[in-house]
Parts: structure tokens; sequence; C-alpha cells
């Protein structure tokens, strides 16, 4: 069953940065790119790095893991590397100044 969590106020999410979203086990990565958000796993799917740990490439909408440089959609999760390693992909909400990321 689809879960909405709290990820913070769109004033604390900087544009261009990685927010680490911690939900239980959960791991999420999320960007705000000129104020359109994104959310993916945020353990990479090739070696399971931190994917909040890694860098954006903001004109590119990628996300790079910083243990090995694998890059990542942020649209899709499509791994640019190995297209069968795409990172889960999650819905976020923008309602005033917050912003939530749908879980299921």
């Amino acid at each position: 069953m689809a879960e909405m969590i709290d990820a913070g106020k769109i004033d604390d999410l900087a544009p261009g940065k990685i927010h680490k979203v911690q939900h239980g086990d959960l791991v999420i990565a999320l960007v705000n790119i000129g104020g359109e958000f994104y959310a993916v796993d945020g353990v990479c799917g090739h070696a399971g790095g931190p994917l909040c740990r890694g860098e954006v490439i903001e004109d590119e909408k990628v996300i790079t893991c910083p243990w090995h440089g694998w890059e990542y959609d942020l649209s899709s999760g499509e791994c640019l590397m190995d297209p069968s390693l795409s990172q889960k992909t999650y819905a976020v909400h923008v309602d005033g100044g917050a912003v939530t990321i749908t879980v299921e």
C-alpha cells in the first residue's frame, strides 16, 4: 500500500544537492533541479554505494555514485552503464512549502 512520507521543506532542499531521506530501512536520494524534484533509491544497484553521497549533473538530470562513478537518469532511474541495474524511482509531491515522497 502506498504511503506518503515527509521529505522536508522546499527552503531546506537546496537545488543541485542530494538530500538523503530515510524511512525505516529505505534510503532515498532526493534531488531538486530548478525547483523540480526527483527521488531514486539511494543505494547504487551496481555495488551498493551511497548515492546520497554522489554528485548531480544538473543539466543532464543525472546522479553519479561516489564509489565507481555509475550514473543514473533521475527521471527514469535508468542506469546509463547497464540498464539492468536501474534504480527504483519515487513520485515526489510539493504542496505549499512541504515536499513528500510516495513509497510502496
